[in-house]
């Protein structure tokens, strides 16, 4: 999931994006259905049973495709959600999780990665004495055979020796749904109000002083 999508307010006060079970089932979503559900998945967590139904709700979103379907539309619109969406390249100017919240978060979640990474290869590591003992005795059977049996015998011998101390190919494994679940939840926890409010701050949303003109598009909404 995005680290953009997280629901934050301007005091640096956190809220749960969603559940853990909703989170493992919106990347399996993701997956196999594409962002476009989880957009919608999205939308309806947090705003199909609001008490308010009834007045309009301003959500910002970048221009990503998957949220501008025009299913992803409509849904809002049911909902009395008005999307507004964010230019293109303009997320790191006048977006809060751009400015300050996405380079902690996702350094957070690398060093998960990483250490999970390299756990995996200094076990394998560890190993290799025990590996080496398994290879030197395949050595000293295969000798074995090939003094005590003749060459048709020990052909066969051998292959059925070699398959049997066949040793596994190393190879690094991914992090599960859970585990991700779970790194996503701890490093966002992790971050600090400060960081969090120095988003806000950067785009002037702690007490908004601006002036601005109304123009159309805010007179229709």
């Amino acid at each position: 999931m995005r680290a953009d999508m997280a629901l934050v307010n301007q005091r640096g006060e956190k809220f749960a994006v969603c559940s853990a079970s909703f989170l493992v089932r919106s990347m399996v979503s993701k997956r196999h259905g594409g962002n476009a559900d989880l957009s919608m998945k999205f939308l309806e967590f947090h705003f199909a049973n609001r008490e308010n139904l009834g007045d309009k709700i301003l959500l910002l979103w970048d221009d990503l495709s998957p949220h501008w379907t025009q299913e992803v539309k409509l849904y809002a619109k049911s909902l009395n959600v008005v999307l507004l969406k964010v230019p293109p390249r303009y997320t790191s100017v006048c977006q809060p999780a751009d400015i300050s919240w996405n380079k902690p978060f996702k350094g957070l979640l690398r060093r998960l990665w990483i250490d999970m990474l390299t756990k995996q290869l200094l076990d394998y590591k560890q190993g290799e004495s025990t590996r080496k003992i398994k290879r030197e005795q395949l050595v000293s059977e295969i000798l074995r055979v090939r003094k005590t049996l003749d060459q048709q015998a020990v052909n066969r011998n051998v292959a059925e020796l070699r398959e049997k101390h066949k040793e596994k190919a190393f190879s690094l494994v991914g992090p599960s749904h859970p585990i991700m679940t779970d790194w996503i939840t701890s490093s966002w926890g992790a971050l600090s109000e400060e960081t969090i409010h120095s988003g806000f701050a950067s785009v002037g949303l702690l007490v908004d002083t601006r002036e601005a003109a109304v123009d159309d598009s805010v007179q229709r909404i």
